[in-house]
C-alpha cells in the first residue's frame, strides 16, 4: 500500500478513533472503486478518494471536505441520478440507526444515460462509548465486469427506445467512436450472437435466422464502421470490452 502523506491535514480530528485513523486512509485511498469517510451529524464528508471526487468532477479533497451530497449534486455540471441523494440520506441514516453496516446493489442510469451497477457497503466507525462518530462508505460500479451481453440487455430494458439504448450501449463499450452510423438492434444481436459462439452457422441458428441472413447483418455492421472484416471488427469490440472503465461512487 503506498504512504499516505500529510495527514494531519485531513479533517478527522472530531472523530475518536485516532487509533486507527492511518488505516482508515490508507484502506480509502488504495481502494480500487470510489470511498470515502462522513460524519455522522449532518453526514459531511470528511475525506475522499480519488475515483470518488472524479464522480463529483473535483481534483482535491478542500473541494468536498464538509460538504454534504446534497450540496455536491448543486454543483454537478449534469446533476445526479433522479432520487440518488435521498437514497444516500437514508442509507447514511439507516447506519447510524442502527450501528450495522448495510450494503445494496442498485442497477441505474446516470445523468448521461449509462448503465451503473452500484455495489455499494457502508460501515458504521464507532467512537466514544460505543457511539457512531462517522460512516465509511466504498463502491464500486460491476458494470465494467458484467458480460456484455447482459450489458446489453440492461440498456435495452432501461432506456425507453431501442435506438438510445443501442448507442449508449456501444457508447460504454468505448465503441461508439468506431461507428459511421448506429447499429440496429438486430444487428447488436448478431456482433453478440458471433462473439459468444464463432461460427455464423452456430450464432444464426442461436437468433433463429438463415446463414444467409446472418452474413446480410454482419455486411451491414462493416459497412457502418471502418473494419474491412468481421474478424478485426470483433477483435476491436473484445479489445475495448476488456478495457471498460466506468465506475460511479457515491
Amino acid at each position: 500500500m503506498k504512504k499516505n502523506n500529510g495527514l494531519s491535514n485531513i479533517p478527522l480530528t472530531t472523530l475518536n478513533f485516532d487509533y486507527f485513523k492511518y488505516s482508515l486512509i490508507d484502506f480509502v485511498d488504495n481502494f480500487p472503486g470510489g470511498a470515502h469517510i462522513k460524519e455522522s451529524k449532518d453526514f459531511t464528508y470528511l475525506y475522499s478518494n480519488k475515483r470518488n471526487l472524479e464522480v463529483y468532477g473535483l481534483k482535491s479533497n478542500d473541494e468536498i471536505t464538509g460538504k454534504t451530497i446534497a450540496d455536491l449534486e448543486k454543483t454537478k455540471a449534469n446533476g445526479l441520478p433522479k432520487d440518488f441523494v435521498k437514497s444516500i440520506y437514508a442509507l447514511d441514516s439507516q447506519v447510524i440507526a442502527t450501528g450495522s453496516p448495510i450494503t445494496v446493489k442498485k442497477v441505474m442510469l446516470d445523468n448521461d444515460g449509462f448503465v451503473v451497477i452500484s455495489n455499494m457497503t457502508k460501515l458504521p466507525l464507532f467512537g466514544d462509548e460505543n457511539i457512531v462518530q462517522g460512516i465509511l462508505t466504498f463502491s464500486f460500479d460491476a458494470a465494467k465486469t458484467e458480460s456484455v451481453t447482459n450489458l446489453c440487455r440492461l440498456y435495452r430494458e432501461l432506456h425507453k427506445t431501442e435506438t438510445l439504448a443501442n448507442l449508449k450501449f456501444l457508447e460504454h463499450i468505448g465503441f461508439g467512436k468506431y461507428l459511421k452510423r448506429n447499429f440496429t438492434g438486430r444487428e447488436v444481436d448478431c456482433l453478440l450472437a458471433f462473439i459468444n459462439n464463432r461460427s455464423i452457422k452456430v450464432a444464426a441458428a442461436s437468433l433463429s435466422i438463415s446463414n444467409k441472413t446472418f452474413e446480410t447483418y454482419c455486411s451491414r455492421l462493416k459497412a457502418k464502421t471502418d473494419f474491412a472484416s468481421m474478424a478485426k471488427l470483433v477483435e476491436v469490440f473484445l479489445d475495448r470490452c476488456n478495457q471498460r472503465e466506468k465506475f460511479y461512487g457515491p
